[in-house]
């Protein structure tokens, strides 16, 4: 898994520890996703599909929303690591 990529999921993950129960559940969720999407632990070299990366800003958009204090600016910031990670990619 790229840097970027894992730093967003560690966002994630910190933002659902931090959230209300109502923001927590998908925020762990997505973590799990995302996880998923680029082949887990599995290779440091598999490139996620850009459209997937995409449908997870579009929830984290939705949920940033709703989160308020140091959940939202956690979820800001994977959402900046994780379009930074498609921009790099895809002049690569």
């Amino acid at each position: 898994m790229t840097d970027k990529i894992a730093r967003a999921r560690e966002e994630i993950e910190r933002a659902g520890d931090e959230a209300e129960s109502n923001v927590r559940e998908p925020l762990m969720s997505l973590s799990d996703g995302l996880k998923e999407i680029v082949g887990g632990d599995k290779t440091q070299d598999t490139r996620p599909h850009d459209d997937r990366l995409r449908e997870v800003e579009h929830q984290l958009d939705e949920l940033e929303d709703e989160a308020e204090g140091s959940p939202r600016e956690r979820i800001r910031r994977a959402k900046t690591l994780i379009e930074d990670y498609r921009q790099n990619a895809s002049t690569e």
